[in-house]
């Protein structure tokens, strides 16, 4: 299991987000009570442009994750999802709390640009 862990995250690093959606796919089978699990697909389904599914995923994960990083990543991760559906107010809602509160300077940081790519 933690090989299939490692080559997920490789795939997703290497930019190989099919491959890494398959390996997860698995990892959810074997264990589908994971949040990082689930976590990490809700981003591969980001990466690949499946808003519907990386929002359904995202809320998942917020109503398990016990962990503020679990919550803050998948907030945004159902932001992104929001805005592609075309919520973009409840999107930019969402990124401006997070780019204010979130304790993850990545998620502060990554929050900030979807609001201004938001506002173009």
């Amino acid at each position: 299991m933690k090989q299939l862990w490692q080559d997920s995250l490789n795939a997703l690093t290497e930019g190989q987000n099919d491959k890494a959606l398959t390996l997860l796919d698995r990892l959810l089978v074997i264990r589908p009570d994971n949040v990082d699990y689930h976590l990490l697909d809700a981003r591969a389904l980001v990466l690949v442009s499946k808003w519907k599914e990386a929002g359904v995923q995202s809320k998942w994960v917020l109503e398990h994750a016990h962990q503020n990083y679990q919550k803050e990543w998948a907030t945004l991760y159902r932001a992104q999802s929001l805005s592609k559906a075309g919520d973009n107010a409840t999107a930019r809602a969402i990124l401006k709390d997070l780019s204010a509160n979130a304790t993850s300077a990545a998620v502060k940081t990554t929050a900030a640009q979807l609001i201004d790519q938001l506002e173009q």
